[in-house]
């Protein structure tokens, strides 16, 4: 089982863990991310924004503006995206930055479940 790097709660309530093993494939697809791991968490705990994923089950993406991406020359929109198993258990799939353009266009499809 990989290591957890840290678990934080959902708006849901839902322990959501971010694991070495995930954090690595972000890094990998994603190396501009690597010194936002904290707004990351952040995107999970106080999202701007939830999507819920439109053909599966408790699938979000949360997305949260940072315009301190910008200055490291990334769009500031930050989305992750994280599942919800259970009541008690959830992990982060992915994580990456998204122009407002392609905010729009990507998650036309989803549901708006959460906007602060």
């Amino acid at each position: 089982m990989a290591s957890i790097i840290i678990t934080i709660k959902s708006i849901n309530g839902v322990p959501i863990r971010l694991t070495n093993t995930l954090w690595r494939h972000i890094l990998k697809r994603h190396p501009k991310l690597k010194d936002f791991q904290d707004q990351i968490i952040l995107t999970v705990e106080r999202p701007y924004r939830i999507y819920s994923a439109p053909e599966t089950e408790f699938e979000f993406a949360a997305m949260k503006i940072f315009p301190d991406l910008r200055e490291k020359g990334l769009a500031e929109n930050l989305i992750v995206h994280y599942k919800e198993l259970s009541k008690k258990d959830g992990f982060i799939i992915t994580a990456f930055v998204m122009s407002d353009k392609r905010l729009t266009r990507r998650f036309r499809k989803w549901q708006i479940v959460y906007q602060s």
